[in-house]
């Protein structure tokens, strides 16, 4: 049986879930929280990393989930989403490089290291393609990563809290489990070093 965890830090509580497959189905297999202290996460930032690591750690422990593959939802405050259309001819290469090359340009704070990601969406237009890029600056998507490695769990998709189980297809839990590690969005394949590898539509 596959198991894909979802970890959620929010401001007041630290909340882990387990999903299975089961035939053709994800069902919610166990469900636990542990309390924060007053301060430890501010506006979607983690301030206090001891007092988060200890919340995290009791979780993973009490459903003895050590080892298992995550999804870590992120505040969306602290994501930057934005639309871009480009010529209907160009090949995903091209938009890749497109989007790295004038990449601070899409962001409000253009001095930070930045994982960013995109994927086509449906219904394009003849005349171009519209692409959704996501981005989040790796300072603050880097202790989310830290806390669940350092917890015993294996990241393997970061998307917005809101969004990241409504988003979980079949099609996402099998990639998942198979290793794929996406960033802030649905579907999204990983972005280390401001570089892009393959993507899908959606």
């Amino acid at each position: 049986m596959h198991l894909l965890v979802g970890l959620d830090i929010h401001q007041t509580e630290v909340r882990l879930l387990q999903l299975t497959k089961i035939k053709q189905q994800i069902i919610l297999k166990n469900f636990t929280l542990a309390a924060l202290p007053e301060g430890a996460m501010v506006d979607g930032i983690i301030k206090q990393i001891s007092n988060v690591q200890t919340a995290v750690d009791a979780v993973v422990a009490k459903t003895v989930t050590f080892g298992s593959a995550v999804a870590i939802g992120l505040p969306g405050n602290q994501v930057t989403s934005k639309q871009l259309k480009f010529p209907r001819e160009w090949p995903l290469a091209a938009i890749a490089t497109e989007i790295a090359d004038n990449l601070y340009q899409y962001l409000p704070d253009g001095d930070k290291e930045v994982w960013f990601d995109f994927s086509l969406l449906q219904n394009q237009s003849s005349d171009y393609q519209e692409v959704v890029f996501v981005a989040a600056a790796k300072n603050y998507v880097q202790p989310f990563l830290d806390i669940a490695m350092k917890a015993g769990l294996l990241p393997k998709v970061i998307d917005v809290a809101e969004h990241i189980y409504s988003r979980l297809s079949l099609e996402v839990f099998n990639l998942l489990i198979q290793g794929e590690f996406a960033l802030v969005a649905p579907r999204f394949r990983v972005a280390y070093g401001l570089a892009c590898r393959s993507h899908k539509t959606w």
